[in-house]
Formats: structure tokens, C-alpha cells, sequence
């Protein structure tokens, strides 16, 4: 089937980030697993990722879901599960065309709470869940409680020498959070 108009090409992608030279050389990720965190959960994942795969002509990932807090229901009128179902679509099926080879295993936090994201992130680093770890959501750095930063360099740094470095969000892009606080407690 053809491809949908509009919007990125894996192959496209893999060519300005570089990564074609890579798979020219057979390396596509086989025998790697890539971890990726992410918060609640998207009920249609699997048939979004068929879907991308076909579209695209892509091999069908092993994929494997954890919940190491519990899987939070979905709820359709919830617009910050809505988001959040996006957002990980858009992570299982961008991560499979850049490495259509390795395995996809998803950590979801039970919520987007800073402190339930950053469980989900140590739990995918203490159970070794994958080669890499990545995290593409952002949150601007004036939301995030003072702590936060110290914690997570810790799990990040404890990844690193477990050989999984973890790629976090870039914090200070994007405009903050209609509900954050800055730090001093006023609206951002």
C-alpha cells in the first residue's frame, strides 16, 4: 500500500539523522531492545503500530508492555490520557523505523506526575529493560520540583554504567504547562 501523504518518511528521518549509514551496514537492531517511558497508557498502540508498519512496509516489532505501578484505565474524555495515548504511539512507531530490528519494550507510569514518570524511569533501569531508555516528552524546567533534577541524574547516571543510557526529554523547551508553578509556587 502506498505511504500516507504528508509528514516524515522513516526513510526520510533515518537519512537526516544519519542512521541509513548505520543500516547500510546490516545494523537495523536486531538482538537490541530499546526502552521507552512513558506515562498511562494507549489502548490502540498495537493497531496504530500495524498500521505505521504496513503503511510503510516495516516488520512487525516484538513489542512488550510493562506497568510496573498498575495500568491506569483509559479513559476517551480525558484529555491529558488522550495526549498522553498520542504521544506514545508516536514513540513505539517512530522508534520502530529507526530501528526496525530491535524489540520495543514500553514502561508506563501509572500518571504524568513528575515523581510516577521518574518511578516508571528507575524501574526500567533496575530490570535492565533496555539497551537504550528514551523519554521524548518535555516539561518546562520552571514545573519541575527542585528535587526532581538530582533524582534523576541519579537513575540516568545509574543507567549509564549498567551500559543503558537513558536519552531524557529536553526539560527547557516549550512553553510550561498551563497547571505549573514556578519553583517560588507562582504560575509559570
Amino acid at each position: 500500500g502506498a505511504a500516507p501523504i504528508g509528514g516524515y518518511w522513516p526513510k526520510r528521518l533515518r537519512e537526516a539523522a544519519g542512521f541509513d549509514k548505520l543500516m547500510s551496514t546490516g545494523f537495523e537492531g536486531r538482538g537490541r531492545t530499546v526502552g521507552i517511558v512513558d506515562a498511562f497508557q494507549d489502548p490502540f498502540s498495537q493497531d496504530g503500530l500495524a498500521a505505521f508498519d504496513a503503511a510503510f512496509g516495516l516488520p512487525a516489532p516484538v513489542c512488550h508492555q510493562d506497568a510496573p505501578q498498575g495500568l491506569t484505565p483509559f479513559d476517551e474524555n480525558d484529555g491529558n490520557m488522550v495526549g498522553w495515548s498520542a504521544e506514545i504511539s508516536l514513540d513505539v512507531e517512530w522508534a520502530h523505523a529507526i530501528a526496525p530490528g530491535a524489540k520495543i519494550e514500553l514502561v508506563l507510569a501509572k500518571s504524568n506526575d513528575d515523581a510516577d514518570i521518574l518511578a516508571a524511569t528507575k524501574w526500567a533501569v533496575d530490570n535492565n529493560v533496555g539497551d537504550v531508555i528514551l523519554q521524548s516528552f518535555g516539561e518546562a524546567e520552571s514545573c519541575v520540583h527542585p528535587a526532581l533534577p538530582r533524582q534523576q541524574h541519579q537513575v540516568f547516571k545509574t543507567a549509564t554504567a549498567r551500559g543503558a543510557p537513558t536519552l531524557p526529554p529536553r526539560a527547557a523547551d516549550g512553553p510550561p504547562h498551563p497547571q505549573s508553578r514556578r519553583r517560588d509556587g507562582t504560575p509559570a
